[in-house]
């Protein structure tokens, strides 16, 4: 993936990263969202319906299930879901894609991490 940057703040506890792509939003989205594409950003999904209110459910080794719950969800643009791991505290992951003339950008940030 062509990163364009990251960032780490101790202030909310969060991970930022940027990436552009020569592709669509639309493409994007469903990379992120649907088919194939799905277990190479999040995992081995079990239950993937992204619609708000919805819990989506990723496998990320054996017997290691993350369960996400949709807050927001606009397609081809925005992303908001929690995030929980049996060993971890609960999390938010947002996903936001930007049209431009080269492609998408797409910025990913998860706050509310843990220490660890």
């Amino acid at each position: 993936m062509p990163q364009l940057n990251s960032w780490i703040g101790s202030e909310n506890s969060s991970v930022i990263h940027h990436w552009q792509f020569p592709v669509t939003t639309d493409q994007v989205w469903h990379a992120w969202t649907q088919g194939a594409q799905l277990s190479k950003w999040l995992g081995e999904p079990r239950l993937a319906n992204f619609e708000v209110g919805q819990v989506v459910e990723i496998q990320h080794a054996p017997d290691y299930w993350c369960t996400c719950l949709i807050q927001r969800c606009e397609p081809g643009k925005l992303l908001i879901m929690t995030r929980k791991f049996p060993d971890e505290n609960l999390s938010i992951l947002e996903l936001r894609l930007t049209g431009n003339s080269t492609g998408t950008k797409l910025s990913l940030v998860h706050s509310q991490l843990s220490d660890q």
